[in-house]
């Protein structure tokens, strides 16, 4: 009998460890993720024009509640995305949104003074874009990321003196997780850019 008891025992036992080791293997082969940023213009565009006096704020930027997460969106059809498990923001996207317009928008209007609003204020700003986003994403099979975002100018007092709805598209370089990311980015750079000629157009009082 006491035999009996000990070989169940130790096949109990043995039984358990195999488990315990299978689980540790399958944890252990998970690949970990991977966490990006988005890439700001290195540069302003050759001859931007410079305006050292402008005060600039950008905020805040919202996101559509599929967008408000660590995963990086793929588009896999017109009304279905898919969210890449390993591939993951570094940052919250509204927060690496904000930080990437404002130093391309510094790049591009020549300005050091421009900040994040809300947010405790030195100069009060003479020009601030909120930025509403509704699209954001990679996909695969067009080869683009997508940037959909309705955007508004406000003026020194607070009052909206431009809103504008922007849609870019940026063409993958690769398959890869890298391209995703250096496409996204652009698209990025691009909607600056439209942000940029507008704030000029009303300093010039167009």
């Amino acid at each position: 009998m006491t035999t009996t008891r000990t070989a169940a025992t130790l096949t109990r036992t043995a039984t358990l460890a195999a488990l315990v080791l299978l689980l540790g293997a399958c944890v252990g082969s998970t690949p970990p993720s991977r966490h990006y940023v988005l890439t700001p213009l290195e540069a302003a565009p050759e001859g931007a024009a410079m305006d050292t006096e402008l005060v600039f704020a950008v905020g805040p930027v919202s996101l559509p509640a599929y967008l408000d997460r660590p995963q990086i969106v793929l588009a896999t059809g017109p009304n279905e995305r898919r969210f890449a498990e390993l591939a993951r923001w570094a940052e919250p996207l509204d927060a690496g949104m904000n930080r990437t317009l404002r130093e391309n928008l510094s790049r591009l209007l020549g300005s050091e003074h421009v900040t994040t609003w809300p947010g405790v204020q030195t100069e009060m700003p003479t020009v601030r874009v909120a930025v509403q986003v509704l699209r954001f994403d990679v996909s695969t099979a067009d080869g683009q990321a997508d940037l959909q975002a309705r955007w508004t100018l406000f003026d020194a007092d607070g009052n909206a003196t431009l809103v504008r709805r922007s849609e870019v598209r940026s063409r993958l370089s690769g398959d890869s997780e890298a391209a995703w990311i250096d496409a996204l980015s652009s698209a990025v750079a691009e909607l600056s850019k439209q942000i940029a000629l507008e704030v000029h157009a009303q300093a010039m009082g167009g």
